[in-house]
């Protein structure tokens, strides 16, 4: 008898989705293969720093009538490497996972949330470990602003509102 009343309930939900109007049009769907490399020369550790990212990203973008994004939903996987470029010491920084989405009002982004692992470093006796929840307020100058976070974000923390450079700093303790 159950296994008829959760059929039955399935072929309702399947029969209204069929019948409902399409409200939108589906989302344009691309992948994007990025290598971000951020190196400073000293600034943030006394020693020069190089983050070598390599994200591979499956992007959604909905877009409204007038052509403008209304959001956009990545799906961001990393590995990536670390390095103190005095002392010669790699560590790697991955595998990276996570689910970024952008809100956009006017077709201008307002909004951002991360959910997973952002940063996952472990160099044998420290873990360097961003992950969880973070969403961000973006300033029309581009600038942004924590305003939730739940888990570790010891990176996006140290980018001091968006000084990409400055994320370098959470790196110093598993490159000495």
């Amino acid at each position: 008898m159950k296994h008829r009343s959760t059929a039955g309930l399935a072929g309702l939900v399947l029969a209204l989705l069929l019948a409902a109007p399409a409200v939108a049009d589906p989302p344009v769907k691309d992948h994007v293969d990025v290598h971000n490399p951020l190196r400073d020369n000293g600034e943030h550790c006394g020693f020069p720093v190089l983050w070598d990212i390599h994200m591979s990203v499956d992007r959604w973008r909905w877009f409204d009538d007038d052509g403008r994004v209304t959001h956009e939903i990545q799906h961001v996987t990393e590995d990536n490497t670390v390095h103190n470029l005095e002392s010669g010491k790699v560590v790697r920084d991955g595998p990276v996972d996570f689910v970024r989405r952008h809100e956009y009002e006017d077709g201008v982004r307002v909004r951002t949330t991360d959910v997973g692992v952002m940063v996952n470093v472990r160099d044998g006796r420290e873990r360097l470990l961003d992950a969880g929840m973070v969403q961000y307020r973006v300033h029309p100058d581009g600038t942004w602003e924590i305003f939730r976070s739940v888990g570790p974000h010891p990176v996006f923390e140290a980018l001091d509102g968006n000084t990409f450079p400055a994320s370098l700093t959470a790196f110093c303790g598993v490159l000495d």
